[in-house]
């Protein structure tokens, strides 16, 4: 073996030249670099192929985890829905049904609707012009609230009886989350009075916690 620091012959056993004093291992390392395998290769080379594919399989493997875990708990999270309060379109739905009964009872005189659907839009037959406004269909809240779920939420009215004048004064209404946790936290539940009223873990009634605002 040849010393490349100073181009003198030593034995390949030497850790040191004898001449120049430098270290051997350098030209050991140039060496095994300049000797190729039977694939053609050299051993350091093999090594550092080997290596970078080590390398990418162990990225694929965090990369594959990394990708379970947000598809798992990150995804969900993302896609539930957040609104102001923590309220959401169930308050918000027991809050139209209130203006809307109310402007139904001054409208028709009646008192208040005796179901949900009389507050919806009227049906349009095909080739029809949209019929009227009228106590059975007054138009007064969207198509998709009037049958009873809207955004995860299940909405459910209670007319109460028809009084001595033909009046129907009360009312009740649920808001509940269809999936819980998920499309809502909490119940809610209001009435003639149009005060809102709340519950977590089941169904919002007449003494619960009524909500400021």
């Amino acid at each position: 073996m040849v010393c490349i620091n100073c181009g003198k012959e030593v034995a390949d056993t030497d850790a040191k030249c004898g001449s120049c004093g430098s270290s051997l291992f350098l030209n050991r390392r140039a060496l095994l670099k300049s000797q190729p395998t039977a694939g053609g290769s050299a051993p350091a080379e093999e090594f550092e192929q080997a290596s970078n594919r080590n390398s990418k399989v162990t990225l694929g493997l965090f990369l594959g985890l990394l990708g379970l875990l947000v598809s798992r708990f990150v995804i969900p999270q993302l896609m539930r829905p957040r609104y102001g309060g923590g309220y959401g379109p169930g308050m918000g739905a027991l809050r139209t049904i209130n203006e809307a009964a109310a402007t139904y009872d001054a409208t028709y005189g009646h008192g208040f609707p005796p179901t949900l659907a009389a507050l919806g839009p009227p049906k349009t037959k095909f080739l029809h012009a949209a019929p009227a406004p009228n106590e059975m269909a007054a138009g007064l809240i969207g198509e998709k609230l009037a049958s009873g779920t809207i955004s995860g939420w299940r909405i459910t009215y209670i007319a109460g009886p028809v009084d001595s004048t033909g009046k129907i004064q009360t009312y009740t209404v649920r808001a509940d989350p269809i999936n819980p946790g998920v499309t809502g936290d909490n119940h809610y539940f209001t009435d003639q009075s149009g005060v809102i009223r709340q519950k977590s873990g089941g169904e919002a009634g007449e003494n619960d916690s009524p909500i400021a605002g």
